[in-house]
């Protein structure tokens, strides 16, 4: 599978920066400023300029939201050890909050991508605990224990318990039939039981057709187990169905979306799929970076220049006003090889 660069910068897909509407009985909501909004969609395209800016301006410390981006902000620039430092401090100043944890447990795995093979372990034994902090903090909070239960999966050795993520699902199932669903396709692949997942993926498709977090879910399972052309097909619903602005659902979105490009290019299948989802990716992402660089190119590989309008437009737009020069030279060969 093609890392894409969104992918090299988170890696793993984060849990929700900021509470979002898409959490059943969310917990302590944190307000979304449209300036963090805008910093944030910007620095999923790869610009790291308008977090800079307002975290330049602002203390971060001086709220959760601004906290958590000079996090993200840190990662993406590869300074790993002090966004070690920052995101231990993140857990302590605001420890009462189940977000806080959903939050940094797949920091603390990003971050252990980037670190040398010798550290990884002990920052994925970090994530496992963090996710089941989470729902420690939320006992009756069906999102949250669908976070606990999954990590509770990854085994002993990890710092999960296997044995205890059944009991667990069975309690979310009891109270949120959406994320009783997604807990119950997470402990079929835990356990490898095919039949299980197959059950839950279908009914779980059918009785939310719109949601993005189901969608996205089952297209994993059906990825998981090879049935590609149906993980395709989930994808791009997934991706037809945009969630809330929140880090974390927006890095599923993205993913969702270029994975089904992926697919096409990949497997060759569902070509007019694969040209659709990058389409709809390029009317959000447009921002003259590499990051979108990579799905114009995708998207020109997959179909007649007819089709990629919206790629031609990147592309156009990196010549124009990119600063990277050799990236401008990038995007100007793919369009001369163009009608």
């Amino acid at each position: 599978m093609r890392i894409s660069a969104i992918s090299l910068l988170l890696l793993i897909p984060f849990s929700a920066m900021l509470a979002s509407n898409s959490l059943a009985s969310a917990v302590n909501p944190v307000p979304v400023s449209a300036e963090m909004q805008q910093a944030t969609q910007a620095l999923l395209q790869g610009d790291k300029r308008p977090a800079a800016a307002l975290l330049d301006k602002t203390a971060p410390q001086s709220s959760y939201e601004l906290m958590a981006l000079e996090i993200l902000y840190l990662l993406a620039s590869s300074a790993t050890d002090l966004a070690d430092a920052r995101l231990t401090s993140f857990e302590q100043q605001f420890a009462s909050n189940p977000e806080t944890f959903a939050f940094s447990s797949e920091v603390w795995r990003s971050i252990g991508h980037q670190a040398s093979i010798f550290a990884k372990r002990g920052y994925y034994k970090k994530a496992v605990k963090a996710k089941i902090q989470a729902g420690v903090l939320a006992p009756e909070n069906p999102y949250y224990l669908t976070l606990q239960a999954s990590a509770l999966g990854q085994g002993d050795s990890y710092g999960g318990s296997a044995a205890a993520q059944k009991p667990l699902t069975d309690k979310i199932a009891t109270l949120d039939r959406k994320w009783g669903y997604i807990a119950r396709i997470n402990l079929a692949q835990n356990e490898d039981d095919v039949a299980l997942g197959e059950s839950m993926a279908e009914q779980a498709a059918g009785a939310f057709k719109q949601d993005f977090d189901v969608l996205e879910r089952v297209a994993q399972w059906h990825w998981t187990i090879g049935s590609y052309e149906q993980a395709q097909a989930y994808f791009l619903q997934a991706c037809q169905h945009r969630p809330a602005m929140t880090w974390h659902l927006q890095v599923k979105w993205y993913n969702a979306c270029y994975q089904v490009g992926e697919f096409a290019n990949d497997k060759q299948i569902g070509m007019d799929k694969g040209v659709k989802a990058l389409n709809i990716l390029l009317n959000v992402y447009s921002l003259p970076t590499e990051v979108n660089f990579d799905i114009a190119s995708l998207s020109m590989t997959l179909a007649d220049s007819e089709y990629t309008d919206p790629a031609r437009k990147l592309l156009q737009r990196i010549v124009l006003e990119s600063p990277d020069k050799a990236l401008a030279r990038k995007a100007q060969k793919l369009l001369g090889r163009t009608p």
